[in-house]
This record gives structure tokens, C-alpha cells and sequence, in this order.
């Protein structure tokens, strides 16, 4: 069953301020960095066509994380900074794929995607005009 926030996505026209806040105000480590392809972007938070986005994902552990995606300056003025995506974490992600189907939320099938330091599996759906995302813890805590 899902039974944690994973992580926000923030998606931010000035991410060195926010990381900055993040790290030196409210004391977030920056967990790691990755670059996220256009298509991915596209698919998961509607993005227009783009060459992709710089992430950083802080806080430590593997719940309560906040994602920095810096939003490209060539689409400032199509994709707004703010809140973009709630992840939940999950160690069943066919079960919690069903049950949002279930609700009536249409979600992706499950995709693989390469963070560069890890390897995640999720599905995305929307709800409220909020990207949700599920994605599969392997080990045993969920942690």
C-alpha cells in the first residue's frame, strides 16, 4: 500500500535561489543531481518540447525529498514555477496503478527511468490538475 509522501517536485525560473533557501535556511544536503530528457518532462509534467531540465533532489533519506527542476529559460514563459508533482512511494506499484484507476484517475503504464545514480520505476496520473506520481520502493521499509 502507498503510505508516504516520497517527494515534491518544484519546478523553479530561479532554482540557485531555491536550492539556496533549501540548503543554507532550511538545511537540505543536496541528495544528487541529474539532468531529466524533454520527453520525460513532456510526459510527466506536460511540458512542452524541450531539451530537458537540470535536477536536484534534496534532503536525506529516501522520503520527505524536495526535486528542484530548473525550468529552462526557453520555457519561462510557457511553464510556471510552483508545485509541480506529489510522488508517493510505494512497494506494490501494480496495486496503487489499480486503485487509482479505480478513483477514476488515468495514470501511465509503468515506466523505467535512469536518474543516473538510480534506477525508478513509476506511473503518473493526474488529479485536481496535480501530476501524481507512484514510485517503487524495492527494499523491504519502503525506505
Amino acid at each position: 500500500m502507498t503510505s508516504r509522501l516520497h517527494h515534491v517536485v518544484c519546478c523553479s525560473h530561479d532554482p540557485e535561489r531555491l536550492v539556496g533557501f533549501l540548503t543554507e535556511v532550511v538545511g537540505m544536503p543536496i541528495l544528487e543531481s541529474f539532468r531529466v530528457p524533454g520527453p520525460t518532462l513532456a510526459a510527466s509534467l506536460g511540458w512542452p518540447d524541450s531539451d530537458g531540465a537540470d535536477v536536484q533532489v534534496l534532503g536525506e533519506g529516501s522520503c520527505g525529498l524536495v526535486e528542484v527542476v530548473a525550468i529552462p529559460v526557453s520555457l519561462r514563459d510557457r511553464v510556471p514555477a510552483g508545485i509541480a508533482m506529489l510522488s508517493f512511494g510505494t512497494r506494490d506499484l501494480s496495486a496503487a496503478m489499480e486503485r487509482a484507476r479505480e478513483w477514476g484517475v488515468p495514470v501511465s503504464e509503468r515506466n523505467t527511468f535512469a536518474t543516473g545514480v538510480t534506477e525508478l520505476e513509476v506511473s503518473v496520473g493526474v488529479l485536481e490538475g496535480i501530476a501524481v506520481e507512484f514510485i517503487r520502493f524495492a527494499d523491504k521499509t519502503g525506505a
